[in-house]
């Protein structure tokens, strides 16, 4: 059976590419512990999982999803909105390429080269569902 993404590492950077054999939009993650589970998915609107390894995006913070972490039901609702907009921007192809840097929590900082060429990143600031990194407040719940 043939694997539905295809992975290369270029020696030069470690550069990530997914490619998906059709336009339908990546797995949502399901719970938090991975192991065993579908090892490329995405969990919000800035992170997630490509063949077992973690990721987030670089200079972009999206909304919360988890009840636990999000400060107001908004944010909660948004979390979802802007987790389910990159996953369809993935769905046609994608390119991650890891900066070498991880975040407080570990997650390996990445920049996201859509099949088109458009930053992720950008294009989620553009459309409004993550806010840019250092962010000075909670905008989702500021609304």
């Amino acid at each position: 059976m043939r694997n539905r993404y295809t992975f290369w590492i270029v020696l030069t950077g470690f550069v990530l590419v997914g490619s998906a054999a059709s336009a339908a939009a990546l797995p949502a993650c399901v719970g938090e512990d991975r192991p065993g589970r579908d090892p490329t998915c995405v969990s919000t609107g800035d992170r997630g999982w490509y063949q077992g390894a973690r990721w987030r995006l670089k200079d972009v913070e999206a909304p919360q999803i988890s009840g636990r972490k999000a400060a107001c039901r908004a944010e909660q609702v948004m979390g979802i909105r802007s987790r389910d907009h990159l996953r369809a921007l993935m769905a046609r192809g994608f390119t991650l390429v890891r900066t070498g840097r991880n975040d407080a929590e570990g997650w390996s900082l990445v920049t996201m080269k859509l099949f088109d060429g458009r930053d992720a990143a950008a294009q989620l600031m553009s459309d409004g569902v993550v806010q840019a990194l250092p962010k000075s407040e909670n905008r989702w719940c500021a609304r």
